[in-house]
């Protein structure tokens, strides 16, 4: 089977999260919980992880620099 291209899945893992985001609006959700807080949640989740890794990296390549 052929593998689909790294800039082919980025575009298409836009265009879902897109249809996923028009679709549950800033209002829907399960409960007293919202589909945005939980994207919030995932997206600032995605971020510190990012800086977990990157402050070491930044700071390791410096000192051995």
């Amino acid at each position: 089977m052929k593998k689909v291209a790294l800039h082919w899945q980025i575009a298409i893992a836009i265009i879902l999260a897109v249809i996923v985001a028009s679709l549950t609006g800033r209002e829907a959700g399960l409960g007293d919980l919202t589909f945005y807080a939980i994207y919030a949640f995932l997206g600032t989740l995605f971020l510190n992880a990012l800086k977990m890794i990157i402050v070491p990296l930044v700071t390791a390549s410096i000192i051995s620099g």
